[in-house]
């Protein structure tokens, strides 16, 4: 409602002034033009009808702008909110699209380093996975002694539970991974860290 009152145009004073002095004189024209030539005008004008038209249409000028323009700005509202509209929705479509292609983007390049992982030796390997899993877990604000015992509550075998990743730990990881669809790699990423911690609360409940 308060929208509506502050869209709406004031009506000027001076223009009703303006429109009302010309309608009286068209009106004054017309009506002299009909009346006898002694006592209307001097000079007689043809087409008297056209004064009163006038006179009428110069009357309701300021009331027809004042209802255009208030039409024009409900308008020009409804069609700014259906544009706001449309960009948020294209806004939408753009995140998702790329959204989809930084997840495609990840997942090649998590394949790409699978496929150097395995070119490593043992020992060089679990080093590289040890260190992106501590990376990972420091990210998420977990310690690895916490996913050690939900992992050891899952029934894997883990019996050492210091903040440290042992080897222990990567082979329960790896285990865990098997069995939930997940690439066996042993690294605690984002990924691997919610599946345990959802099949840990699962199991609670």
């Amino acid at each position: 409602m308060e929208n509506s009152k502050k869209i709406k145009p004031q009506t000027s004073k001076t223009l009703l002034i303006i429109s009302w002095i010309f309608s009286l004189l068209f009106l004054f024209i017309g009506i002299s033009s009909v009346l006898p030539e002694n006592i209307g005008l001097t000079f007689r004008i043809e087409n008297q009808i056209y004064w009163f038209v006038l006179s009428f249409a110069t009357f309701i000028i300021p009331y027809i702008s004042e209802v255009t323009f208030k039409d024009f700005n409900v308008k020009l509202l409804k069609e700014m909110k259906d544009t706001q509209s449309s960009i948020d929705t294209l806004m939408n479509d753009v995140n998702h699209l790329i959204s989809l292609q930084i997840n495609k983007s990840r997942i090649e390049l998590i394949k790409g380093y699978h496929l150097y992982l395995d070119q490593l030796p043992h020992s060089e390997k679990y080093e590289k996975v040890k260190n992106l899993s501590n990376i990972y877990v420091e990210e998420i604000g977990m310690n690895v002694s916490d996913i050690k015992h939900w992992l050891k509550d899952l029934g894997y075998n883990i019996y050492e539970f210091s903040n440290d990743y042992t080897s222990e730990f990567y082979e329960g990881l790896k285990a865990f991974q098997a069995d939930n669809n997940l690439h066996p790699d042993g690294i605690c990423g984002y990924l691997t860290h919610k599946k345990i911690q959802e099949a840990f609360q699962k199991k609670q409940n």
